[in-house]
This record gives structure tokens, sequence and C-alpha cells, in this order.
């Protein structure tokens, strides 16, 4: 029978680029045989997509997630058994809890089939903008709780791996960035020939999700008021996309494009002059996080301009690959993106080329490897 390994995730699996990535991986290496990847199901997508021979998409369906706290959990809760009543009859080797939400339904697959556990959050769930009250205690104590049962945390930086040893007091973590593969940066025009826009005039691009706490308001603000000097292209889906389509009815520089798929991604990368990644402040995951947008900039050979929390901050200056917003305001905005149009962009081309070789997905592999030898080998826990 071929090693199963079952990767859980609450999200449509379409633009989950980091799922996509590292199952891939644990093929290529050959650490599994079978991969079954569990999202939620979406609209107009199908309960199974087959991704190549080695991997299956099933989707399971979940009721809209409104109402109060309790009512969304329990529809969780039911989606949840679902899932959980598809898989307990069906051997499982390894199990990879993609989100703290899931963490209670990957322990009860672990412990029912005695499979290995990795637990991989994308970011640091109990401490972002919208954690707070009743939900965030309950939060930290179910991950304070369970996490001791998991074989392995992989974490998606190095201050998130820090603070988990210290609040869990973890020894089996290893970080893992959301980079991209190693690609040469290519001469694309797509924005400039699909918008329409002057040779002279910049391309500002902000890729990924478009929600509220990603600074999407104040880049449209910023740029809406020097229409003459730079367009911005909003490039991705979320609760604030259709808001930003009416704003770009009102400002000739502001542009929003759908998602695209990772095949796409490099390419349209390319095509912008600078890239923008400004999470707001004010809590602890995005003080910690690091954008796989910001990666995405970097292999594209795009100079960034980013909000001042520590790990962009952090990987700018070290390169020294763009600018700093330093408070997150429009105003602030604007001044950062009239430095980098004032500065000479070949200044920014030795910084980049660094840390493409540092920050592409080759380099995580290596990681990844070493975490799964090890895990299989002791198989601990």
């Amino acid at each position: 029978m071929k090693s199963l390994n079952v990767h859980i995730y609450p999200a449509t699996i379409v633009h989950q680029s980091r799922v996509f990535k590292v199952t891939a991986t644990l093929i290529k290496q050959r650490f599994v045989e079978q991969i079954i990847i569990v999202g939620k199901s979406g609209l107009n997508l199908p309960s199974h997509s087959q991704i190549d021979k080695e991997r299956t998409i099933e989707r399971f369906p979940m009721s809209e997630s409104y109402g109060a706290f309790l009512s969304r959990s329990l529809r969780f809760v039911v989606w949840s058994l679902r899932v959980f009543n598809r898989f307990r009859s069906k051997k499982i080797d390894m199990i990879n809890c993609h989100s703290l939400s899931v963490l209670p339904l990957c322990l009860a697959l672990k412990v029912w089939h005695r499979a290995i556990l990795i637990y991989e959050p994308h970011e640091l769930e109990t401490e972002t903008s919208q954690m707070h009250g009743f939900k965030k205690l309950i939060s930290k104590v179910i991950e304070g709780l369970l996490i001791k049962h998991v074989h392995w945390t992989i974490l998606v930086s190095d201050s998130i791996e820090t603070w988990f040893r210290k609040h869990y007091k973890l020894v089996n973590t290893s970080v893992v960035m959301n980079c991209p593969p190693m690609s040469p940066v290519c001469a694309s025009r797509y924005f400039r020939e699909r918008y329409s826009v002057p040779i002279h005039t910049p391309i500002f691009l902000y890729q990924g999700i478009l929600g509220k706490g990603r600074g999407i308001e104040l880049i449209v603000d910023a740029f809406g008021a020097m229409p003459d000097e730079a367009v911005i292209v909003l490039m991705g889906y979320g609760e604030l996309f259709e808001w930003a389509q009416t704003q770009s009815k009102h400002f000739k520089n502001v542009y929003v494009h759908q998602a695209v798929l990772q095949s796409d991604l490099h390419t349209m990368t390319c095509s912008a002059d600078f890239g923008v990644s400004i999470p707001e402040l004010g809590s602890l995951n995005h003080e910690y996080c690091m954008p796989n947008k910001l990666f995405e900039y970097i292999m594209g050979g795009v100079p960034v301009l980013v909000s001042n929390t520590f790990e962009q901050r952090k990987v700018v200056q070290q390169f020294g690959i763009g600018e700093i917003a330093t408070v997150l305001t429009p105003e602030a905005i604007r001044t950062g993106v009239r430095k980098l149009l004032s500065s000479n962009k070949s200044k920014f081309k030795e910084g980049l080329d660094q840390a493409r070789q540092e920050y592409c997905w080759e380099r995580q592999e290596i990681v990844l490897e070493r975490v799964y030898s090890q895990v299989l080998l002791k198989k601990v826990g």
C-alpha cells in the first residue's frame, strides 16, 4: 500500500502556493507516495481535483462564516466531522496541519491512525489583529495544549519560531519560508500593455490578499493623490476587491487585477517596476511576518516599499533593496514612493541578486529534507 500524506487547510486550495510547493517537494524527495490536500468548497470548484498522479485535492462543503463566534464554530465542527469521517477508514501515515483551526481535527486523525503529525501554521494565528477577547484566549489555550502532541512544528519566519519556542517550550521546530522557486528575471510588459501605461510612468505592484489590515486603503489614498507620478496595480482577491474596483474608477492611476495562478505570477511580477508590501502595524503577526509577496518581488528583481515591521525591515536593510515607510500614512507612503522614484534602479540590482539566492524555494527544500529525514527516521512521539 502506498504511504499516504494528508494536508488539511480550511481554504479553497486555489492560490495556496505554500501548500502546493511543500507537497511537490515531499513527492519529489520521496518522503511520501500519495498526497491528499483537504480544503473547503468554493464557487464553481470541483469537490475533487487531480494536480498530478500523486496529488489530489478534496474539497468539503462548509457553511458561510457569518454570525456569532459560537455559531461559526459549530459550522466549522460540522465540516471537521465530515473530514474525519472521510478519512477514519483510510490509512494515513502522516498529517500536515496548516492552520490552528484544524489542529484538533488533525490531532484526532493522528491518534486514530497513529500517524506522524506536522504542524505548519502560515502565520502567528493567535496574535493577528482579528484575535481578541474570548476568541484569542480559547485559541491560545487550544494551541498550547495540543501542540505538545505534534511531532514537528514548521514556522514561516525566524521571529515566529522564536515566539513559539519561548511560549510553548518547543524543541522540534524549523523555519521554512514561502519563497518562490529560482527563476530568471524576465523582460515582461504585461501590465504596461494591459493598462496602456506610458513608458515613462513607473508601475508599482501590490499582490496578495486584498483584505483589512494589509494597507490597501492607505495604498489607494497615497497613489490617488499622485496621479501623474506613478500607477499602482492591486492584484489579488479578498473582501476589499470590489471596493478597490470602485476606487479604480475614481483614480486614473489605480488598477485592479484578478489573482492569477502561481505559474503566471512571476511573469506578472517582472512586469512591474516596484513592489509594495505594507501590512499595518499593531499585531505581532504583522511585526513578525515574512509575506510571500516580498519574496516574489525579490525573485522578479523588483525594488520594494515595505512597512516598518521587524522581519521585512531586516531584509530590506540587509540587502539594500528598497525603502521603508517608517509610519503608515498616505503621506509616508508617498514619501517612500518618491524616494524610490528618485533613486537609480541600478543601485538595487546587486542586493536583489543576492537576496534572490537567499530567498528561493530551493534553499527551503534543504530545510524540509532535513526535517522529514529526521521525523521519519525517529518517528518520535
